[in-house]
């Protein structure tokens, strides 16, 4: 595993590690669960995406006269943003291996 002074990067296998033992129902379920949070965090996403930059652009239209202001809202929201991008791909990367041990369990059944 990757470790960074900020966060512990999860591999495939640590998801997959935790989703083997479980039944049928509750990984479909878990999926279900996991596009709706997908759906949520785009929308924050493209919310926090924009609040950046408005700000930017306000900071830049009053000649940097709102900066003391518009600056550390800013970093805050981009900082947000970044964070609702990686949880978007933490959760796809959670229904891929989902969709991986169903497939398993599915060629399995069939032999």
């Amino acid at each position: 595993m990757d470790i960074c002074c900020f966060f512990r990067q999860k591999s495939d296998d640590h998801y997959e590690e935790n989703y083997k033992d479980k039944s049928t129902k509750y990984l479909k379920k878990e999926r279900e669960i996991l596009k709706q949070k997908i759906t949520c965090d785009s929308c924050l996403f493209c919310i926090y995406a924009f609040s950046a930059t408005s700000n930017g652009v306000i900071t830049i239209a009053s000649k940097g006269t709102s900066g003391p202001i518009t600056i550390p809202t800013m970093i805050i929201t981009g900082a947000q943003a970044k964070k609702s991008s990686n949880d978007i791909c933490e959760f796809k990367n959670k229904i891929d291996n989902i969709d991986k041990i169903l497939n398993k369990r599915k060629i399995k059944s069939k032999l």
